[in-house]
């Protein structure tokens, strides 16, 4: 079926022509104030939303994970040691102000991807996030921080979690893994990987 953009366009004129003009500017005015009126008094009358969890949003090869915010010391870019027969998800050390921290790496634990970030080889920089959990600091390797924001109750999706990585706890609508520090801290020594020494 052939579109008649000619026809179309003619329509389109002949409408922006009826709507010119057809309010004068004082009623025009009145009209949308009155609009943005009603759209602030809708969002005060909205009903109050549970955040859940405050977090840092950070690219981890192909996922995008939820950091707790109260469990990210900082960002940074760390050389590696890399562990070749190391139990998931520790994949390597790194050597951070005179101690030896354990490094994750979430998505290679959960198998990999070809779309996920190269693996590490020894002496490899790579971009971490410090986290504190119950075992210590450790580090994760990330590919970029996104952001930081709220995630509420609303917004989680039941059942997505299943079948993900075990220190995901929960997973929002569009698709933001929520990793429970707790759970990855106690993966990270069962590992038997170092998790920080004084």
């Amino acid at each position: 079926m052939a579109i008649d953009f000619e026809g179309l366009k003619r329509r389109i004129e002949a409408a922006d022509a009826a709507l010119d003009g057809a309010l004068d500017p004082a009623a025009e005015e009145r009209l949308l104030r009155d609009r943005a009126r009603a759209l602030a008094e809708r969002r005060l009358d909205a009903v109050a939303r549970t955040v859940v969890s405050r977090v840092v949003v950070v690219r981890s090869g192909t996922s995008l994970l939820g950091l707790p915010v109260e469990s990210v010391r900082e960002v940074r870019e760390v050389r590696v040691t890399r562990l070749p027969h190391a139990k998931p998800p520790v994949q390597a050390l790194f050597q951070l102000r005179g101690r030896v921290l354990a490094l994750v790496d979430l998505d290679a634990a959960a198998g990999g991807s070809e779309l996920g970030e190269a693996p590490l080889v020894h002496g490899d920089r790579a971009l971490i996030a410090l986290l504190t959990g119950a075992g210590g600091a450790f580090g994760l390797r990330i590919a970029e921080v996104i952001g930081a924001r709220d995630v509420f109750a609303d917004e989680v999706e039941r059942g997505l979690s299943e079948g993900r990585a075990e220190a995901v706890s929960l997973v929002t609508r569009d698709l933001v893994q929520i990793v429970d520090i707790g759970r990855l801290s106690a993966s990270v020594e069962d590992g038997g990987a170092p998790v920080g020494t004084s």
